[in-house]
């Protein structure tokens, strides 16, 4: 006898919604985000911020795409420099690191990641 499963409908979850905050409150060294940070990343949250009205965004996304594919093509010695394992990969260069499934990783998933911190 096969078993059935059930799936609980969709409105029996909650819909949750990003945080937004806009760049000026993030570029005022005297606002305070912590509330923003705690109902994005509680218990309830999404686990997501959203940074808005980010100035001339558009215009350093267009400068910054090419580059990324110039600094693809680079020989790989160069790239392995910036690689970041300690990180889980969550800075410098990634390419068939992200881990699938057991044993399998993601060779079509390329990655150059920076986070920056401020002091």
């Amino acid at each position: 006898m096969a078993s059935t499963l059930t799936t609980p409908a969709v409105d029996e979850y909650p819909l949750a919604s990003p945080i937004v905050v806009p760049y000026e409150t993030l570029a005022d060294p005297e606002a305070s985000i912590g509330d923003l940070i705690e109902k994005a990343y509680g218990y309830d949250g999404l686990g997501l911020i959203v940074i808005s009205d980010v100035p001339t965004l558009p215009e350093k996304r267009q400068a910054l795409l090419p580059l990324a594919y110039e600094y693809s093509k680079l020989p790989e010695e160069v790239k392995e420099k910036t690689v970041n394992a300690s990180s889980h990969y969550s800075n410098g260069w990634s390419h068939g690191k992200e881990k699938l499934k057991k044993g399998q990783f993601g060779s079509l998933f390329v990655s150059l990641l920076s986070r920056s911190h401020s002091s």
